[in-house]
């Protein structure tokens, strides 16, 4: 049996300027050519893009064209030690992050359930709940204030001499 590694990432490069790669593509080209890995490109230390290739030196490379308000001017990598959870790792980065450039309705998660609906439900009861107690507690209030104004008026009606 194959002893299965902790270690999800087997190499990244972070903080990479556009021009080096622009200029002077063969000094990352060696490092990454032809591996799949996720990519993130900044613009002023936002992150901008998250992404999922299956080759990241011909994706940047696809990239280096972008200006505009699809410019970018430093990039992260990461290079997998597995291919296996690419797809899930990219989604869940885009969905926690929001970055400008990705589009946000993209990024399922094989396998995972949404509990989202659930939660909706369990909180409609737990506000009606909510709303119910606190009309109550309203109610109890209102009452109590009337009680007291009874009150008030019972003894300024009150012919009775206070000694």
């Amino acid at each position: 049996m194959a002893k299965h590694s902790k270690r999800f990432i087997s190499h990244y490069l972070e903080g990479i300027p556009k021009k080096v790669l622009k200029d002077h593509p063969h000094l990352i080209n060696e490092l990454i050519q032809g591996k799949p890995g996720i990519y993130g490109l900044y613009k002023n230390n936002q992150l901008v893009r998250v992404g999922l290739t299956k080759n990241l030196s011909s994706r940047l490379k696809n990239y280096l064209e972008w200006q505009g308000k699809r410019d970018w001017d430093t990039c992260n990598f990461y290079i997998p030690k597995s291919k296996m959870y690419l797809k899930t790792l990219e989604s869940i980065l885009i969905r926690m992050v929001k970055p400008a450039l990705n589009d946000q309705k993209k990024g399922t998660i094989p396998g995972a359930k949404n509990l989202e609906p659930i939660y909706e439900e369990k909180k409609k009861g737990f506000l009606k709940e909510f709303d119910l107690k606190k009309h109550e507690m309203e109610l109890t209030q209102k009452k109590e204030k009337e009680n007291q104004e009874d009150r008030g008026y019972a003894q300024k009606d009150c012919a009775c001499p206070i000694y």
